[in-house]
């Protein structure tokens, strides 16, 4: 696994170039004609606002101001799975994800499109729903990991009773799980299968845990995070990446399937 400050803050940089890339291409047309698509964004969305508010709204009324750090590391906690929140937590933005496919999808073909200089493959239902099982199966896979990353953790922070480490551990991991879904649908473009999208994207760890961190900040955004946070990733992915690895030709690109 190869890990650099320096490209892992050129990630975060490119996040606002990535912002003016889709105001200024307008990424998210043609999006919206898939009409089913933005009932279901604003349902999530809906759906994840309301677990936030619940969280901050206990955080407030028990908050002690003698005890605020701690208070507010009780509130990460929640928001990172950690305790009796842990599977609930950790497998809600997982479903988030799912649900945000179609966003991610979207937003890494025209991406390629447009960097690229070739038309992307035509959206059909058929091309889209093995996207869709695909991003499934990496849901779970990604959850069954953080769930035994985070056992290891909290065995190894309960030997060596360095308790504050636990939730930045956590959170690093999740952080991580996020990215790779992000760089796999860029992968998934590249031809590669989840195994090789997996140990491809571990030589590119900094990027990967930078795109998770700033998705999962935007994602706790009320009502739009749950469909900036995946769009604004995907994007960044897809611009970062391509930058990397410089595929040589434009037939690198498996629009096939």
């Amino acid at each position: 696994m190869k890990f650099t400050i320096e490209r892992f803050l050129d990630t975060i940089r490119l996040f606002p170039e990535a912002f003016r890339f889709i105001r200024k291409n307008r990424i998210w047309e043609g999006f919206w004609k898939y009409t089913w698509v933005s009932t279901l964004v604003i349902i999530i969305g809906l759906l994840f606002t309301v677990r936030f508010y619940s969280y901050f709204a206990i955080w407030w009324i028990h908050i002690d101001p003698a005890a605020i750090g701690t208070e507010t590391r009780n509130l990460l906690s929640r928001f990172t799975g950690e305790g009796a929140n842990l599977f609930l937590s950790s497998g809600f933005k997982y479903v988030i994800f799912i649900f945000m496919e179609i966003v991610i999808f979207h937003s890494v073909g025209r991406t390629i499109q447009l960097i690229s200089k070739k038309q992307d493959r035509e959206p059909t239902f058929k091309i889209f729903l093995k996207a869709q099982i695909r991003m499934i199966k990496i849901s779970l896979r990604s959850w069954v990991k953080e769930l035994i990353a985070t056992i290891l953790i909290s065995i190894a922070i309960g030997i060596s009773g360095a308790d504050f480490l636990k939730t930045p551990l956590i959170f690093i991991v999740q952080c991580y799980y996020i990215g790779f879904m992000m760089v796999d649908n860029y992968n998934e473009r590249l031809g590669m299968n989840i195994t090789q999208s997996a140990k491809f994207t571990q030589k590119f760890a900094d990027v990967t845990l930078a795109i998770g961190l700033v998705v999962y900040i935007i994602m706790y955004i009320p009502l739009i995070g749950t469909f900036v946070g995946p769009l604004l990733g995907g994007v960044t992915a897809t611009l970062m990446m391509h930058r990397l690895i410089q595929p040589p030709t434009n037939e690198d690109y498996n629009y096939e399937m």
